[in-house]
């Protein structure tokens, strides 16, 4: 039979009813159930009574809220997992009424009532099925989840108004835009999928929030099950107080920490805006129907580090499934020759061929290079060249690092796949790297189509090898301009005859810890080198021996500014590669253009936000693409050249 078993998750600290939730959720339950119960910093007085469903994990020291979550759910062993507060009481059968109705990227709240602990059963006059998420600029409270009833009806008439006739015929399973966070269903493997609880949140607080964005913004949604229901203890007037003695200091650090997460559009998983949130349950109070389109993106590629130990040990899951047959042999025959070749064990044709490793190559050849006596003899030529590239491999990233990152991307589901780099995955795994550069894009498409070549050049002087050689260096803080982005070919392509040239000038807007300036002195060694950054102190210990860079402090926006800086010039090149706004774009564009060079370059890097919504209003690539009429009309400019992500514009 298929594993259909629910696992109760229950942090419990300071609980008095936490035996009576336990015989709740037992005596309830119609299906197969089990309870991980983590008593944490505390041990129940009178103890738990022994049960073969219940687990107790204790610690002398508490943990948290968060982390005792996730400590049960790893241990847990069901298809699904309900977190419930030790202080609650469950409806007959809730657990397959909630199966019933759980797809596998849903987050399930069952209908809530408050719980009278005293009689032990639901305050049936105090229900709650729907709540909202206050606005980050609210005045009181901001960026909490609220009650549409109570106090809301008062302080926000209109819009509840609104709420209650939108529910009057609403469904047994209806969306809700957030939760209160005691209580909440869903499949296990979609909650790691989803990255269990974020433990950099802190011990407790905001949880409902934490679990609505996820839900939501990763494409996927929250429910509220009508068909169930569980009664929660609200703790007020006397009795024992909040179990979790969480600091105001605590509470305020976890508040900020999911605004800028949740705002900011940078959670990794994320393919939906909180504004597409927002609008979905719109009218929402304290919002004032004002736009403004929180976390709205449209990213090609980011750069990330990942730890080689934990892509390692996960692979098979940051693999392609589709690929999962095939891995699992690779990954049991692979290990072995690496540490073979790795051990500089020398290899004939023949030897090669005695290798599991090579049998591997030999099945995933061609149906019509595998003949019955053994591989063709294209195919066997094709499985000895494949099998000395890996020496090769080895050979190169044992002695100088890795080239280049691994790719990976975000699948339908916001799971990251790696698709590029599972060899040298296993290769610096058993090098002892700690950490390893990731180059990772929005979609799969994005992936097939956009990465670069395999085929990195060896070291010829141009700036693209230059870029290369950084990264063979100082990996993930060399210039994102290589290993991020794939731009310097470009460079090699449109400015490269230009680094000859005597007494040049190049000018980059935004050059943080200065990495992209200390290559473009490598490679214009004739030319001076000019940077402007808001914070030019990041760059001075990378630059501080290039007497040919200058940095100037202040913003992009300082028009004044941008025109002090042209009158250095003028410019055989400008880049753009600081605010990635449309508006400063623009403005410095009209601001610099005059002191680019005759022949000149200017450019304009990272122009995805332009087709994001919060600026597609203010887009600068209209005005771009017309500059290509210039190369008929006043014959201002003689080339245009767009590419993903970047455009390069010479001057007549």
């Amino acid at each position: 039979m298929s594993n259909e078993r629910v696992s109760v998750l229950i942090p419990a600290r300071n609980e008095v009813y936490l035996q009576k939730t336990i015989d709740s959720i037992l005596s309830a339950a119609e299906g197969d159930i089990e309870i991980v119960a983590v008593c944490d910093g505390y041990w129940p007085d009178p103890p738990i009574q022994d049960d073969p469903r219940v687990t107790l994990i204790h610690h002398t020291e508490a943990i948290g809220q968060r982390p005792a979550i996730n400590e049960a759910a790893r241990i847990a062993t069901g298809k699904y997992v309900l977190k419930t507060d030790g202080h609650s009481m469950f409806d007959q059968g809730f657990d397959v009424k909630l199966k019933a109705d759980c797809e596998y990227d849903w987050t399930v709240i069952p209908r809530m009532y408050n719980l009278d602990v005293e009689k032990w059963e639901p305050k049936w006059n105090k229900r709650t099925d729907y709540m909202w998420i206050r606005s980050p600029e609210a005045k009181d409270k901001s960026f909490r989840h609220n009650y549409w009833d109570g106090p809301c009806a008062k302080e926000f008439p209109a819009e509840y108004k609104i709420y209650k006739k939108k529910i009057q015929n609403a469904p047994e399973i209806d969306d809700v835009m957030t939760g209160q966070g005691a209580c909440f269903f869903m499949h296990k493997e979609r909650f790691w999928e989803l990255g269990g609880m974020d433990e950099a949140h802190g011990q407790w607080g905001q949880m409902g929030i934490e679990l609505a964005c996820k839900a939501w913004l990763s494409g996927g949604r929250q429910v509220v099950n009508k068909k169930t229901w569980f009664a929660h203890w609200f703790r007020g007037g006397g009795g024992p107080g909040f179990p979790w003695p969480a600091s105001g200091k605590e509470q305020e650090f976890a508040r900020k920490y999911s605004k800028k997460l949740w705002t900011s559009g940078k959670w990794p998983l994320q393919k939906r805006p909180l504004q597409w949130l927002v609008d979905k349950f719109a009218p929402v109070p304290t919002w004032n129907g004002k736009k403004k389109n929180y976390g709205t993106d449209t990213w090609i590629a980011k750069g990330r580090v990942f730890k080689v130990e934990e892509l390692y040990e996960k692979r098979l899951e940051y693999s392609d499934q589709k690929k999962s047959k095939s891995l699992t042999r690779l990954f049991e025959v692979f290990p072995p020759i690496v540490e073979r070749i790795l051990g500089d064990e020398c290899f004939s044709d023949e030897t090669i061929q005695q290798t599991e490793y090579y049998d591997y190559l030999v099945s995933r050849l061609h149906p019509s290079a595998r003949l019955e006596s053994g591989p063709s003899d294209s195919g066997k030529r094709h499985c000895l060249n494949m099998f000395k590239d890996l020496v090769r491999l080895c050979g190169n990233i044992k002695k100088d690092g890795l080239k280049a990152p691994l790719d990976m991307y975000l699948d339908k589901r916001g799971k990251h796949v790696l698709t590029r780099g599972t060899r040298r995955l296993e290769i610096i795994h058993q090098l002892g790297r700690t950490n390893v550069p990731v180059r990772l894009w929005r979609t799969e498409w994005l992936a097939r189509h956009y990465i670069p070549s395999a085929a990195w050049p060896e070291p010829d002087g141009s700036i693209h090898a230059l870029a290369v050689e950084q990264f063979l260096k100082l990996g993930h803080k060399a210039t994102d301009k290589y290993w991020v982005h794939g731009y310097t070919p470009l460079y090699d392509r449109h400015i490269g005859h230009l680094r000859g040239k005597k007494r040049g000038k190049l000018l980059e807007l935004g050059v943080k810890t200065g990495m992209s300036l200390a290559m473009w002195n490598d490679a214009f060694p004739k030319a001076n080198i000019y940077g402007l950054d808001l914070d030019p102190k990041q760059s001075e210990k990378v630059l501080k021996r290039k007497k040919r860079v200058k940095v100037f402090g202040g913003k992009e926006e300082d028009i004044e500014l941008l025109k002090t800086i042209g009158k250095e010039g003028p410019f055989d090149v400008i880049i753009d590669d600081c605010e990635h706004r449309p508006i400063p774009q623009r403005r410095s564009f009209d601001a610099l253009w005059p002191y680019v060079a005759n022949g000149g370059f200017y450019i304009i890097e990272d122009l995805h936000p332009n087709y994001a919504d919060r600026y597609s209003s203010n887009s600068i690539m209209p005005y771009l693409q017309s500059l290509t009429d210039s190369i008929w009309t006043d014959h201002q400019i003689k080339e245009v050249a767009f590419y993903p992500n970047i455009i390069f514009i010479q001057k007549a």
